[in-house]
């Protein structure tokens, strides 16, 4: 929705009557009537032996337009602490004008300064209030979002391309999307600065397994490999790894790759990770072996780490897979002589008997 007039240093004109708390303790009960005319009157005694209020939150009905976002002020700055892995919140404050239904929601997302990540935060009426002014009808909603040490540094800014800009919408659901606007030119802190150590460190392997060191592919069939791979990073958190197989001839290769694809468990930052290898009768023969590059692990700030072969081989983790292979089929059973033997007696006692059989008669 493009920028319209409602954006100004006023609030929206609107003819619907502020909330109100309308005090019925002066009258008799409530009267309710159906359709054909009975009728049953609820006195306050009922009322409050029914656990009712007295009191009645009355919604503007005629209230057709949205509220909008009088400010905003995020803290700043945000100090991330660079010796361990904690999590600290940044905070927002959005203050929001509405004089019919009311405020009820408010989002808003930030993006990274090099514009690779991305912050979303909601602020809801019924759990996220710091403040309100009845006379005015503002009210000031707070949100928090987590920012991980390793994260980008430098000034976090709102976004409002569609579909992240900042939305707010009243209690009647009118709602209202600032696309295209500055943001500094109508709020007053709009952004939040991060200041945080650079990650530097790769991953690290707290375990590393496979299945077996032979793979048995049988004729017309396959046989599987898997490994599994324990790994965790201190800031960032752990992108993925691979380990690359080549078959004798080093012509062709097998490579199993540890990513959220072949995750079995989450944790900070790290994970438990087991992918398959499968073998049929088309792959090679013979002895495969890690490659030069052995098993690389990178981090989401791009930092890798390479295991060769000889230091893989010091850690006792796997370096090789046979692969052996049945390449004809089972052969068809055969017949021994005794068998055979014991057949031709059977017939040529049947054909005597048949004859003796055709002579009594």
């Amino acid at each position: 929705m493009p920028l319209t007039q409602n954006l100004t240093p006023f609030p929206p004109s609107s003819t619907s009557l502020p909330p109100q708390q309308l005090d019925f303790g002066g009258v008799e009960g409530l009267q309710v009537v159906n359709k054909k005319g009975d009728s049953i009157m609820v006195t306050s005694k009922d009322a409050k032996d029914l656990g009712l209020s007295r009191f009645v939150k009355i919604y503007s009905p005629d209230d057709r337009t949205p509220p909008y976002i009088k400010d905003v002020i995020c803290a700043t700055p945000v100090l991330l602490n660079t010796t361990r892995a904690d999590t600290v919140y940044v905070r927002c404050e959005f203050t929001v004008q509405d004089t019919g239904s009311g405020p009820s929601t408010v989002r808003a997302s930030f993006v990274s300064p090099e514009g690779d990540a991305l912050l979303h935060m909601t602020a809801d009426v019924n759990k996220d209030i710091v403040s309100t002014n009845a006379n005015t009808g503002e009210i000031i909603l707070s949100a928090t979002v987590p920012v991980f040490a390793g994260m980008p540094s430098g000034l976090w800014k709102i976004v409002t391309a569609m579909p992240l800009a900042p939305y707010v919408q009243d209690r009647n659901r009118n709602g209202f999307s600032y696309e295209g606007v500055e943001p500094s030119l109508l709020w007053t802190r709009p952004t939040f600065e991060v200041f945080s150590a650079p990650d530097t460190t790769p991953p690290v392997i707290q375990k590393f397994g496979c299945s077996a060191t032979q793979v048995i592919v049988p004729f017309a069939g396959e046989d599987t490999y898997s490994c599994q791979l324990v790994v965790q990073d201190d800031l960032s958190g752990f992108a993925y790894g691979e380990l690359v197989f080549e078959n004798p001839d080093r012509n062709s290769t097998a490579t199993l790759r540890f990513d959220a694809n072949t995750r079995q468990v989450q944790f900070a930052r790290g994970g438990i990770y087991a992918p398959t290898l499968s073998f049929d009768p088309t792959a090679p023969g013979g002895m495969w072996t890690v490659s030069k590059a052995g098993l690389m692990l990178r981090d989401l700030a791009g930092n890798v780490i390479n295991y060769n072969p000889k230091e893989l081989n010091e850690r006792s983790y796997p370096t090789f897979l046979l692969v052996s292979k049945t390449d004809t089929a089972p052969p068809e059973e055969i017949k021994s002589p005794a068998s055979a033997v014991k057949a031709s007696y059977s017939i040529v006692l049947a054909s005597l008997l048949g004859l003796f059989l055709l002579q009594r008669r």
